[in-house]
């Protein structure tokens, strides 16, 4: 049997895992819930200096928090669960029968249509499970590295599956609370305009605070310049931050930003152009940290100014969020 088979390849891709997952969960239960208003209502825009499986520094926002966030916002519950390992193909099925999909957090190497370099050196991913086939796992999976498609309803054997969701325990951070996760979205209030601004300017807030961008960004690369002092690869290091920022998380979670703006009916010519700058000073960022990551042909002096642009862009993003009116 094959490991794997693309049932439908040609799903839009989500800019995360986990919350395009979420989102799917959620309008198989007739609830609307774009992955815009994941990030909006989980108030995921906030960067955090975290580190990843491979005590790598990381630029990320925070996964486990958004939903919670989301979920307390919408007043609906998370279900967690860990996997049975005494009979995990019949705890598949009952979680199936009692939730219907649900997301389960998994270990990327041992998914094989998983193919860009992250995935097979093994990272913890978020996929929807939709069900049984002929043997097969149903996923869907809204972010797919490496060659297209980017997205897909895949068939899984059921031993790849397991053994996927077995081996993201060797990632304790991820784990600890459980890795499948549902969250019941039955009484959960319709989305509104009102909601998606509250959150927006909760986040403007927190940005702007002592603790917000700023200090994040200063930690992260006072943290990066310490460990390639201490010896640690620089190329695997400002890689990392350059994935971070242009697949990974920040440039691609700004066009969500955008249009969440644009659904309020508050991006103004003066707020649109200051997503454009933000995203262009954060690519410039990811091109100065390869360059120096892998030929020296730039400073950490210079990579650093790069860190002073991009901080001084994004402030001025989010005082202009803080300044929209309500409704």
């Amino acid at each position: 049997m094959e490991a794997f088979h693309y049932l439908s390849p040609l799903r839009p891709p989500a800019v995360n895992c986990f919350f395009g997952a979420v989102s799917h969960c959620a309008k198989f239960q007739g609830y609307d819930l774009a992955e815009s208003d994941v990030f909006c209502l989980g108030e995921g825009y906030k960067l955090e200096l975290i580190f990843d499986e491979y005590d790598q520094p990381e630029l990320s926002y925070p996964f486990y928090k958004t939903i919670d966030t989301m979920a307390s916002s919408l007043a609906v519950r998370v279900h967690c669960h860990h996997l049975n390992p005494e009979n995990p193909e019949e705890f598949l099925l009952k979680l199936l029968r009692d939730y219907g999909p649900f997301t389960a957090t998994v270990n990327t190497s041992k998914l094989p249509y998983l193919k860009d370099k992250y995935s097979v050196a093994g990272y913890t991913h978020a996929v929807a499970v939709c069900g049984l086939k002929d043997s097969l796992v149903v996923l869907e999976d809204f972010f797919i590295g490496g060659a297209k498609p980017c997205s897909g309803t895949i068939g899984v054997s059921i031993q790849n599956f397991i053994n996927s969701v077995n081996e993201a325990y060797a990632f304790k951070q991820y784990t600890a609370d459980g890795v499948f996760r549902y969250i019941d979205f039955s009484g959960a209030p319709e989305i509104t305009n009102i909601m998606r601004l509250y959150h927006l300017k909760r986040v403007s807030s927190s940005n702007l605070s002592s603790e917000g961008i700023q200090s994040v960004l200063t930690q992260h690369f006072d943290c990066c310049r310490r460990l390639c002092a201490q010896g640690r690869s620089a190329k695997s290091i400002f890689d990392l931050l350059a994935y971070d920022i242009t697949t990974d998380h920040i440039v691609p979670s700004r066009k969500l930003l955008k249009a969440t703006l644009l659904q309020l009916g508050v991006l103004h010519s003066e707020l649109e152009s200051t997503i454009d700058l933000a995203v262009k000073s954060w690519t410039l960022l990811a091109t100065s940290a390869r360059l120096y990551g892998r030929t020296n042909s730039t400073t950490l002096d210079e990579v650093e100014a790069r860190y002073h642009s991009v901080c001084q862009i994004e402030l001025t993003l989010w005082k202009l969020i803080n300044q929209l009116d309500g409704f």
